[in-house]
C-alpha cells in the first residue's frame, strides 16, 4: 500500500462554520455541504484512511466519496485545495446552493460527487432534525425542489 493523500496539507479552516466548499484533488472533486468546513476535512480525511486501508464501511459504491476516494486511490500523488463557495447559518440556503452547484457540475468529469441531488442526513425522531439541518430548511428545500422541477 502507498502512501496516504494527506488532506491536512492544506491551510486550517477553523472559524468557517457552516459552508458549502469544493475539496478538490488535482483536477477532480467534490462538493461538500458542512457545520463546520475544519471538522468537516478532517472526517473526509479519516474516511480517506480506511478507504485507503480497505474499510468495507469506506469501499461501498454508494458511500458519499466513493468515485473521490477511489480517484486517490488511483493516483496518490497530488494537491489537495479547498474554495468555500458560500458561508452562512441558513441551512435552507446551503442546501440550494449544495444543488444549484451540484446541477451546474452535472456534465462535469472532474466533478465526483455520487448523487445529482444535495445531500439531506437522516432524520433524527429525537432531535426532530436531519443531522445538524433543521426539519424546516429541509421542507423549504424539498418545497423549492418541487418547484423548480415543475418550471423546467
Amino acid at each position: 500500500m502507498g502512501r496516504i493523500p494527506v488532506i491536512y496539507s492544506i491551510p486550517r479552516l477553523y472559524g468557517i462554520g457552516p459552508c458549502l466548499y469544493r475539496l478538490a484533488f488535482n483536477e477532480k472533486y467534490v462538493i461538500v455541504k458542512a457545520k463546520e468546513c475544519q471538522k468537516s476535512i478532517e472526517a473526509i480525511q479519516k474516511a480517506l484512511n480506511q478507504f485507503m486501508r480497505h474499510s468495507e464501511l469506506q469501499r461501498k459504491p454508494e458511500n458519499l466519496y466513493y468515485h473521490f476516494f477511489s480517484f486517490i486511490s488511483r493516483h496518490q500523488q497530488g494537491t489537495f485545495e479547498v474554495k468555500v463557495l458560500l458561508e452562512s447559518e441558513n441551512a435552507y440556503e446551503l442546501l440550494k446552493a449544495e444543488q444549484l452547484a451540484l446541477n451546474e457540475a452535472r456534465n462535469d468529469k472532474n466533478c465526483l460527487n455520487n448523487a445529482t441531488d444535495a445531500y439531506i442526513p437522516a432524520y433524527n425522531e429525537t432531535t426532530e432534525t436531519y443531522g445538524w439541518i433543521g426539519k424546516s430548511a429541509v421542507l423549504n428545500f424539498k418545497k423549492w425542489l418541487k418547484q423548480g422541477a415543475k418550471s423546467q
